[in-house]
């Protein structure tokens, strides 16, 4: 439980920052306000504007420091607050995601059940325009971001090449040019994926916690697809660590109001 709460943190860091800021600056130009050391400081020649340069300063490091959060830290967070979840209560965190189909890039991933540290009864297929390589395993593991298949078998599908041709009797060989079936019944290979096991936990497991994607990943995702889901979401990221300086730009004249009239 402890872990789970501080796994969290990063997000709600982001959260925090905008209100702590206007807090921040409320407090200090109020008080500066309301024992008119604002006034004294214009009566010595010290203008609103070069009193509240360091207020900015500060702001931009916390913007800048909210959207470090959003690209670095709070992504993978969010991954150990799914795994951690789903692991206190399944005791193994991908179970959650067995029996669905997982896009991870330019690939899909599905898988029965779970044993231990393996995924079982797995298909892996990877794509290439029309043609589709579809890799069987008995079981599988994740490793970081590689996945290592054990016991498996691969075909080749060259969809151009369906369906089939009246007086062509070759058309079943260049639509399945090539199948492998290694020898040794636990023949390995592996796969560098674009996600971990824990990003596919937080992604599939329906887990309901933050979005585990970093700004530029968003980003990324946008620019190719233009889908408004990721949209909003890069969105709602961006929106996150602006908004501390933006609204730190609202409270300096709302605290020095009294001291300016």
């Amino acid at each position: 439980f402890v872990p789970w709460l501080i796994y969290q943190t990063p997000a709600f860091a982001l959260l925090a920052f905008p209100i702590a800021a206007v807090f921040a600056v409320l407090l200090a130009f109020g008080r500066l306000a309301r024992e008119n050391e604002l006034l004294a400081a214009a009566a010595g020649g010290i203008s609103l504007a070069r009193a509240v340069r360091p207020v900015l300063v500060f702001g931009i490091v916390i913007a800048i420091s909210g959207f470090a959060i959003a690209e670095w830290v709070a992504p993978r967070a969010n991954e150990l607050v799914a795994k951690t979840w789903w692991q206190g209560i399944n005791g193994n965190s991908l179970s959650r995601a067995a029996g669905k189909v997982i896009p991870i890039g330019d690939r899909v991933l599905f898988f029965e059940r779970t044993d231990g540290e393996y995924i079982v009864d797995v298909r892996l297929e990877v794509w290439s325009e029309h043609t589709m390589t579809v890799f069987f395993g008995e079981k599988a593991r994740f490793q970081g971001n590689r996945l290592e298949l054990i016991g498996y078998k691969s075909f080749i599908i060259n969809l151009d090449e369906f369906p089939a041709r009246v007086g062509d009797p070759d058309w079943f060989l260049r639509a399945i040019p090539f199948s492998q079936v290694p020898l040794r019944s636990n023949a390995k290979t592996t796969f560098i994926l674009k996600d971990t096991a824990d990003r596919v936990v937080s992604r599939t497991a329906d887990s309901g916690f933050e979005d585990s994607r970093r700004l530029s990943e968003l980003w990324d995702e946008y620019s190719k697809t233009g889908e408004r889901e990721t949209g909003a979401q890069l969105a709602f990221k961006t929106a996150q660590p602006l908004a501390s300086f933006v609204i730190l730009l609202f409270g300096i004249p709302i605290a020095a109001r009294g001291a300016r009239s």
